[in-house]
């Protein structure tokens, strides 16, 4: 089984990634989760959907995490939008810096925060 580079989670058996911020250059942002793989279709096509494919609508077809607002991608999934620039996160060009939880990016914010009062 794959796990997640970033949480370690099995992607195919995991609800979501658990590291929901990245810090690209200096600024921090909260990793896209608005876009899953059913996003761009309309009510009546996803019911076509759900008749012919089930379950599997419900799961991204790249990472396994479940097609919902709120969850985040794993590491790598070509799924996943930038929060900077839109473009695919896995491969845009965004100079990814640090992935984090809420507590792990409350610590580097503080860690920073020491170093400019010095």
């Amino acid at each position: 089984m794959v796990k997640c580079s970033m949480c370690k989670h099995e992607m195919l058996f995991s609800q979501s990634c658990t590291v929901p911020y990245v810090k690209i250059g200096k600024k921090w942002y909260k990793r896209n989760t608005s876009y899953f793989d059913s996003s761009d279709l309309s009510p009546e096509e996803i019911k076509k959907e759900l008749k012919e494919l089930g379950d599997e609508l419900f799961h991204c077809h790249d990472c396994g995490i479940e097609n919902k607002e709120g969850n985040v991608h794993h590491f790598g999934c070509d799924v996943e939008k930038c929060p900077k620039c839109k473009d695919q996160f896995a491969f845009c060009k965004c100079k990814k810096e640090i992935f984090a939880n809420k507590e792990g990016m409350e610590k580097e914010k503080r860690k920073l925060e020491k170093k400019d009062d010095k």
